[in-house]
């Protein structure tokens, strides 16, 4: 895909070693993983759980070429625009110097919006 970074010196990213220096690659590949498989969809109710599952497959295979140095989470909710609210909260316990998470809230679409929280975790 587009976001995976240039690596480092003797090539890949494998040195990464903390969130911080996979975070903008982790941020910019969820995007990309949303953008995607749900731009210009319109919503149906029985095709959510295939675009879920193709966006958390790609959000965990993107990461791997990037970081092997980490596990991966991924949660997606895709629900359809209704003028409902929708709140979701996570939390973990972990070091904050070498895990993380990323948040995307994705509402570039007239008729649905994504959630997609993405757990980072150093091995």
């Amino acid at each position: 895909l587009c976001c995976v970074p240039a690596g480092r010196p003797g090539g890949g990213m494998e040195a990464v070693l903390e969130f911080r220096e996979l975070e903008p690659a982790a941020q910019k590949i969820v995007h990309h993983a949303v953008s995607s498989v749900l731009q210009g969809e319109v919503y149906d109710a029985g095709r959510v759980a295939a675009w879920v599952d193709d966006i958390n497959r790609i959000c965990i295979e993107e990461l791997r070429k990037v970081s092997g140095n980490f596990k991966y989470a991924v949660s997606c909710m895709v629900v359809q625009k209704k003028g409902a609210g929708i709140h979701s909260s996570a939390r973990a316990f972990w070091d904050a110097s070498t895990d993380g998470v990323v948040n995307l809230t994705w509402e570039d679409n007239r008729t649905m919006l994504c959630l997609v929280t993405l757990f980072i975790s150093a091995i």
